[in-house]
């Protein structure tokens, strides 16, 4: 559900879980960075999960079922209610509507895994190298300096 309740138990933790960069990499760069005095940036990625295919993580789930509740489901009705309108429902007097997603969504726990992996895809393709240390974290040279993501 997307308002932050218990998701499905059957999923491992590993397929459920962000990846993180651990602290220790991001120490180490950190000192590093000062003391070659790197140029650094963060950056937010916005609508990455919207970007990434909703992969199948187990044979028996043939789609993602996602319940929506309260005030949003009244706006989705209220953009598309031909489409939405039909399957509104109440629950007590909360307005709820039960959508197929075919992208990944960001509250969904198995969400993070397809994106990871995308993600880590996209970054070999341009030619970086996962560090064997941390998966969340990857090097590539460009123009004789050392260019990390984490």
């Amino acid at each position: 559900m997307v308002d932050g309740s218990k998701q499905r138990l059957w999923i491992n933790k590993e397929e459920a879980s962000s990846l993180t960069v651990a602290v220790g990499p991001v120490v180490l760069s950190a000192i590093v960075d000062a003391k070659e005095e790197r140029e650094v940036a963060v950056v937010d990625m916005r609508n990455v999960f919207i970007q990434t295919n909703n992969e199948k993580l187990k044979s028996h789930h043939e789609t993602h079922i996602v319940k929506v509740k309260g005030s949003l489901v009244d706006i989705l009705v209220e953009i598309d209610p031909d489409t939405c309108g039909p399957h509104l429902t109440k629950e007590h007097v909360v307005s709820v509507i039960c959508l197929e997603i075919l992208k990944a969504l960001c509250a969904m726990m198995v969400s993070f895994l397809p994106f990871c992996r995308k993600l880590r895809k996209d970054l070999e393709q341009l030619a970086f190298k996962a560090n064997p240390c941390d998966i969340c974290v990857a090097n590539k040279m460009i123009n004789g300096k050392q260019f990390t993501v984490m």
